[in-house]
């Protein structure tokens, strides 16, 4: 697809890119909807300022789309409360409910489209959190559901099924505002499966996204009295291979400095697969773009993706399919920054935990089988990429901006067009599919480039 296909205006790219180097010269030298059964169901919205300069306290909001009591508290006997419903046209309806600042990351300068109410910071919220583990707090689970209903299932009993080496776990499943009866396929799940006090169900009337979706869970475990000391983020579409839980417990334990922890990842049909990562750079960027041999090994191999089967060690950041979460760390950095949509949030975690001193491993010996792509529909090994959606582009801009600065964001994203045009000849001669999705180039332009040069980004011409 050409670049004029693109609906690319106001000077077009190459425009953008004469005023893209202006911008980092001169830096350089001196960053669902209401109604039905839905409408009874409470929403947390929540989020996580990051810009803050100093912990606050605001007195916690509960919002939706209607106006709604707040929950009941948890009952003494356990965190797994019911909310009383008063319209019950079904009768699931209202049987499950939820129990119940870090500086910038670069001093980047903050996105001002702020679509996303925060109201509550992370930090002073987690307390009693044991300073020792004579104490054995709960693991919590927390796995964001988005039209996998049946995947979500097969996680949650791969998590019921095992032992935990006698830790006491908890699950939390948030339904996305599902299209389709995901809410109605996972509630019957609840009952028929004896959920019920171990398997908290978060039906959302909004698709809050990968990151504000586990932020529902995580704000709500830090309020409670008795929180977690640490949490497992597990993908729908992935599942324990082993006793995966109790190791990364356990590793945590054995390391305090370590404030989050990845498991080895496997995929049917192709064993174990990347885990482990670093962090994308200007190299990095334009060596993956580029996507040739001769240009890789000339820039010393600068890849992000590191080999699949590592043994355990430190690592900028790791998978977020199996994560775990040390609770005492998110009351440091904060928890996900609720303007990532899906796409990089977990990076940009991973890189705040990084720069406040704590660490990151890549745990070989925990297991987990990932069927990648069932919850985004992109896969890494697809041969012909498909299109990326806008918010792909969003995130990476994002990204980019907060860990970067405006200037570094300028150049990376250069670097990586850059990499994807030299990319196309030699794709060509090679007779290969090209690196860059279709409409890369149009969409960096209107989601990624757009913004830097602080124009509003734009949406593809049909």
């Amino acid at each position: 697809m050409g670049l004029g296909q693109e609906g690319l205006h106001q000077g077009g790219l190459p425009g953008c890119v004469t005023r893209c180097q202006k911008i980092f010269q001169t830096s350089v030298c001196a960053i669902r909807g209401s109604g039905g059964w839905r409408a009874s169901m409470s929403t947390l919205v929540i989020g996580d300022p990051l810009t803050a300069s100093a912990p606050r306290m605001p007195t916690p909001r509960v919002t939706s789309r209607q106006a709604h009591p707040a929950p009941h508290p948890p009952s003494r006997t356990g965190c797994f409360s019911v909310l009383p419903a008063k319209e019950t046209p079904k009768a699931w309806r209202g049987a499950v409910a939820p129990c119940g600042r870090a500086a910038s990351s670069t001093g980047a300068r903050p996105d001002r489209r702020r679509d996303v109410e925060k109201p509550w910071p992370f930090n002073g919220l987690v307390r009693n959190l044991p300073m020792t583990s004579a104490h054995v707090a709960p693991v919590a689970v927390i796995i964001v559901n988005y039209a996998t209903a049946p995947l979500t299932i097969e996680a949650v009993d791969s998590v019921l099924a095992r032992h935990h080496d006698g830790l006491p776990v908890e699950v939390h499943v948030i339904d996305n505002a599902s299209p389709g009866d995901d809410a109605r396929i996972l509630s019957q799940a609840h009952v028929a499966r004896g959920w019920a006090g171990t398997v908290t169900l978060h039906l959302e009337e909004t698709n809050h996204g990968f990151g504000r979706g586990n932020n529902v869970v995580l704000q709500t475990l830090a309020r409670r009295e008795d929180p977690p000391d640490k949490v497992l983020l597990l993908n729908p579409d992935a599942r324990l291979d082993n006793e995966a839980l109790a190791i990364l417990a356990r590793f945590l334990d054995d390391h305090p400095r370590a404030g989050a922890a990845g498991a080895r990842i496997e995929r049917p049909g192709d064993g174990t697969v990347t885990s482990a990562f670093r962090f994308p750079g200007l190299a990095s960027e334009f060596s993956g773009a580029v996507a040739f041999g001769p240009v890789d090994r000339l820039l010393g191999r600068p890849r992000v993706a590191l080999e699949p089967g590592l043994p355990t060690q430190q690592v900028d950041w790791v998978s977020g399919a199996a994560l775990m979460l040390r609770m005492r760390t998110l009351a440091e950095v904060g928890s996900f920054d609720p303007d990532f949509f899906l796409y990089y949030e977990e990076v940009e975690l991973m890189f705040r935990i990084r720069r406040a001193g704590w660490e990151v491993w890549q745990v070989d010996e925990a297991a987990v089988i990932h069927h990648e792509g069932a919850a985004t529909g992109v896969q890494s090994r697809q041969r012909t990429l498909p299109p990326r959606p806008d918010y792909w582009y969003d995130s990476f801009g994002l990204y980019v901006r907060k860990t970067r600065g405006r200037s570094g964001a300028l150049a990376m994203t250069l670097a990586r067009i850059a990499g994807w045009a030299l990319n196309r000849p030699i794709a060509a001669v090679l007779r290969r599919p090209a690196a860059a999705p279709p409409g890369a180039f149009g969409a960096m332009w209107r989601r990624v480039l757009r913004p830097l040069v602080g124009l509003p980004p734009t949406q593809a011409r049909r």
